[in-house]
C-alpha cells in the first residue's frame, strides 16, 4: 500500500512540473481568439475603447530572462515596404536564412501632430509592424519650439489625446504594445526646445501617462521609456534631473554615437565604444554607470546609436567601422542590465549605414549578432516578459 501511495506521489509530482512548464510560456488567452488581421486598411484600428477588467491573461509561474536584442531605424517611415525592402532583406543577410529573424525592434519618430492624421500616421503603421513580426520603440518629441513648460500646462492636450487614442485602435483591446519615449534627449542642450527644465520635464512625462490612461489605452500596451542623450552640455542639468521616477518607467535608455571624423561634424573624433556608452573621462560621463545607478531594477536600452567610417580626417575606413560595430556590439552584451541596442542604419549626418541591400554590407555587425547572444523575440512574447532587472 506504501509503494503505491508512493507512485501515486511521484506521478503527481510529475505532472505539476509539466504545468508550471506549460503556463511559463504564457500568453494572452485572446491571443487564439483574435481575428485574422484584414487586408482592408478601412477595418485597421476600429477597436472599441478598451476595458481592463476584459482581459484574461494566463499566470506567470516561473519569468523568463529578459532577452538581448537588437533594433534598427530604417531609411523611412514604418510601412510594409520599408519592411519588405529593408528590415526582411536585413534579417536574411544575418540570419544566412530566407526568411529568417535577428531584429526585435523598429525604431522610428512619430510627430505628435501626426501630419493631421493620426489613423493613417500612427494606428496603421503600427499595427503593420506588429504583423510583420517587429516591435515599435518610438522616439515622441515636442513639435519644434514648444517647451516642457507648455506640454506641462496643458496647451497641447488635445494633441496628445489623439494620439492616446490612435495607440488604443492599434493595442487590439490590449494584445499589442509599443515602446514609446516622449521627449527624448531632453538633456541634449540646443537641439531641443523642451530641455533645460527638469521640473516641468518630470510634469510633462507624468502629463503624457495620464491622458493615455484617460483616453483608454490598456496599461500593458505601452512601456514608457525615459531616453536622455548620454552626454550633457557642461552647466546644463544631468539626465538624473529630470528622472520622473520608477513608479511610471518601465525602460531606461540613453542615446550614444562614434561620430569619428564625419566631414559634417567639424570638431568630432573617433570614439571607441567605452569612450561612446560609458566615457570615463567627462565630468558627466560614465553614462552606463550612472543610469543603473539611478534606476538598478530597470532594463537600459541604447535608443540611439551608429558609427561613421572616418577613423581620420578625410580618410573613411571601412576596416575601422567594421571592428567598431564587432566591439560597440561585444561591449554592450557584457554590460549589466542593456537588453537592446537600436542602431540608425541609413546616412544622415554621417555615413551611419551598416547595411544597405546590394550597396553597404559591414561584417561586423553580422558576426557580432551572431557571437554575443543576441535573440529575435516575437512581439507578443516580448509583452509578456517581466521588463524589470535584479
Amino acid at each position: 500500500m506504501n509503494n503505491q501511495s508512493n507512485i501515486a506521489k511521484r506521478i503527481l509530482i510529475v505532472l505539476l512540473i509539466a504545468l508550471i512548464v506549460v503556463l511559463n510560456n504564457q500568453v494572452p488567452v485572446s491571443a487564439f481568439t483574435q481575428p485574422i488581421p484584414s487586408n482592408d486598411p478601412s477595418q485597421i484600428g476600429q477597436a472599441e475603447p478598451p476595458v481592463a477588467d476584459s482581459y484574461l491573461y494566463l499566470p506567470l509561474i516561473i519569468g523568463k530572462p529578459f532577452p538581448m536584442m537588437a533594433g534598427v531605424y530604417p531609411n523611412g517611415y514604418p510601412s510594409t515596404n520599408t519592411i519588405n525592402t529593408q528590415l526582411k532583406p536585413l534579417d536574411a543577410w544575418v540570419s544566412g536564412v530566407t526568411g529568417g529573424r535577428s531584429t526585435s525592434i523598429l525604431g522610428t519618430f512619430m510627430d505628435l501632430y501626426a501630419s493631421g492624421n493620426y489613423y493613417a500616421n500612427v494606428t496603421v503603421p503600427l499595427t503593420q509592424v506588429w504583423d510583420a513580426g517587429y516591435t515599435t520603440f518610438i522616439n515622441l518629441p515636442a513639435p519644434p519650439g514648444v517647451t516642457a513648460y507648455q506640454i506641462a500646462a496643458g496647451d497641447f492636450d488635445s494633441y496628445i489625446q489623439q494620439f492616446a487614442r490612435a495607440v488604443r485602435d492599434f493595442s487590439n483591446k490590449g494584445t499589442r504594445f509599443v515602446y514609446l519615449a516622449p521627449l527624448q534627449e531632453m538633456n541634449g542642450g540646443e537641439w531641443v526646445a523642451y530641455g533645460g527644465d527638469p521640473g516641468n520635464y518630470i510634469l510633462a512625462f507624468n502629463r503624457f501617462r495620464s491622458i493615455f490612461t484617460q483616453e483608454g489605452v490598456p496599461l500593458q500596451s505601452v512601456k514608457w521609456v525615459f531616453a536622455p542623450n548620454g552626454w550633457t552640455k557642461p552647466g546644463d542639468p544631468l539626465f538624473e534631473d529630470y528622472y520622473p521616477g520608477d513608479a511610471v518607467v518601465d525602460v531606461v535608455a540613453i542615446s550614444a554615437y562614434n561620430f569619428g571624423y564625419c566631414p559634417s561634424k567639424p570638431g568630432s573624433i573617433w570614439e571607441d565604444p567605452l569612450t561612446v556608452f560609458n566615457n570615463p573621462t567627462f565630468a558627466n560621463g560614465f553614462y552606463l554607470d550612472r543610469i543603473r545607478a539611478m534606476a538598478p531594477t530597470k532594463p537600459i536600452f541604447i535608443a540611439q546609436t551608429a558609427s561613421g567610417s572616418y577613423l581620420y580626417p578625410g580618410s573613411p575606413s571601412y576596416a575601422a567601422k567594421n571592428q567598431w560595430l564587432l566591439d560597440a556590439y561585444g561591449f554592450l552584451s557584457a554590460q549589466s542590465h542593456v537588453k537592446a541596442v537600436l542602431y540608425f542604419n541609413f546616412d544622415k549626418e554621417c555615413d551611419w549605414a551598416f547595411y544597405i541591400p546590394g550597396i553597404t554590407a559591414y561584417e561586423g555587425y553580422k558576426t557580432a549578432i551572431n557571437s554575443y547572444g543576441y535573440s529575435y523575440i516575437e512581439p507578443s512574447e516580448l509583452m509578456q516578459i517581466d521588463h524589470s532587472v535584479r
